[in-house]
């Protein structure tokens, strides 16, 4: 029969450690007619079957905590893993969201220059509207005039064939009038 430090020494375990697990034991074994403990001196001495399930019990937690201990590192790994995974996604994000600024940045940029060029445009257009407007008035100036001279040349030409009949008329007679009268005036003397 060991006490709770001799059980304790050859377990490799605390004295506390001990006693939570006899607690646990005897919880799960009330109804069982055999104990587990018995004092003597006043120090707890544990009978062979006490002794038996204890080191059964903290074997099993040594298992369970070697099993524990894999998947908690199976579990850190994880985390890590996910961990590196979380930050390698922030890292991108951040990359993308930068390229995305750069993007607006050029977008807003070319917005600008295509509304500068666009204005250029507008003005080209009102300058080019307001010389088509003042060709359109010379035009119309210009027709009024031909129409003018056209007409000026026409009452000219009417008059120029009338006039050369009167002229010639009177020019005809004058001829005739002074060969007339020259040869006449020759016949009268001879």
């Amino acid at each position: 029969m060991l006490s709770v430090s001799e059980l304790a020494k050859a377990c490799k375990t605390s004295t506390t450690t001990i006693y939570r697990t006899l607690q646990s034991v005897q919880q799960e074994h009330a109804d069982s007619s055999t104990p587990l403990t018995t004092k003597w001196k006043g120090i707890t001495h544990f009978t062979e079957e006490g002794e038996r399930i204890i080191k059964e019990c903290l074997n099993a937690v040594e298992q369970n905590d070697g099993k524990t201990s894999t998947e908690l590192n199976s579990v850190e790994r994880v985390e890590h893993s996910a961990n590196d995974e979380i930050l390698f996604l922030r890292r991108q994000n951040e990359t993308l969201l930068q390229e995305l600024s750069r993007e607006r940045q050029e977008s807003s940029k070319d917005r600008e220059q295509n509304q500068i060029a666009l204005e250029k445009e507008r003005e080209h257009s009102r300058q080019q509207a307001e010389r088509l407007a003042e060709l359109s008035e010379k035009l119309a100036e210009l027709t009024k005039n031909e129409q003018i001279l056209m007409l000026q040349n026409k009452n000219t030409l009417l008059l120029d064939e009338q006039l050369p009949d009167i002229s010639e008329g009177t020019h005809q007679e004058n001829k005739k009038g002074f060969f007339t009268k020259f040869f006449s005036k020759k016949k009268d003397s001879q």
